[in-house]
């Protein structure tokens, strides 16, 4: 290869790298080629809170849509560790990058149920997640936390990594919580995720359970809020 097609080459690897080390829960990339021209190994380190082929997929796209070039899956290497393993990692950064905000909900009915909306926002750009059920109180809470779980999903390219397992209004002491249970095989020890919130009585019930939900998915995602 000549110095010229050399430098070309390091020139694309370097560019490749940085645009992939921007994809959620990437931490580095390193991207190679072979005397052809053609990508030859793609490494990736990433973290643990994603699955590997969702990961794998969005390399092929973001190398497809930023280069126009495509990438074998073969050809992508992907090590998983946990954030905190890595030293080179910045935790608030990547709290930051996973952020997402409750920015409302829309109710409507449709074929004689009750649909919910509910919207989560990162940096500019919504997400929507929507679930209906019949009209009754504990149907609703389980329709508003998997439109809230689907929203999720939809922002972290999660498409059917979690479930609801339970959503249920109790008493601690006296005082009313909603509690949140939610199933995630990606998680390393197999538990479930819990989450609660408080209800007090000028609360809107619907919120709360959002709340619960995303309480209970701190734990896989990181820093999420209700609201700012």
């Amino acid at each position: 290869m000549s110095e010229r097609g050399s430098f070309q080459a390091a020139d694309f690897t370097q560019s490749c790298g940085a645009l992939l080390s921007k994809i959620p829960g990437v931490f580095s990339a390193n991207v190679s080629e072979d005397e052809q021209g053609e990508i030859a190994e793609i490494h990736i380190l990433a973290s643990t809170r994603r699955n590997a082929k969702q990961i794998s997929r969005d390399v092929q796209s973001a190398i497809a849509a930023a280069f126009h070039r495509e990438v074998d899956h073969r050809t992508i290497s992907i090590a998983q560790i946990d954030a905190n393993a890595y030293g080179g990692v910045d935790d608030q950064k990547m709290r930051q990058e996973t952020r997402l905000r409750y920015v409302g909900m829309n109710v409507s009915m449709h074929a004689g149920k009750r649909v919910y909306q509910v919207r989560l926002m990162r940096e500019d750009r919504e997400y929507i997640g929507e679930a209906s059920c019949p009209n009754s109180p504990h149907q609703k809470r389980r329709a508003v936390a998997e439109a809230t779980i689907c929203a999720l999903e939809s922002a972290l390219s999660l498409e059917g990594a979690l479930s609801l397992v339970a959503v249920h209004n109790v008493e601690v002491a006296g005082i009313p919580i909603i509690l949140c249970a939610i199933e995630c095989p990606e998680t390393r020890d197999g538990r479930l995720l819990i989450g609660a919130a408080h209800y007090m009585r000028d609360d809107d019930e619907a919120e709360c359970v959002v709340r619960a939900t995303l309480d209970g998915l701190n734990r896989f995602c990181g820093r999420l809020a209700v609201r700012d």
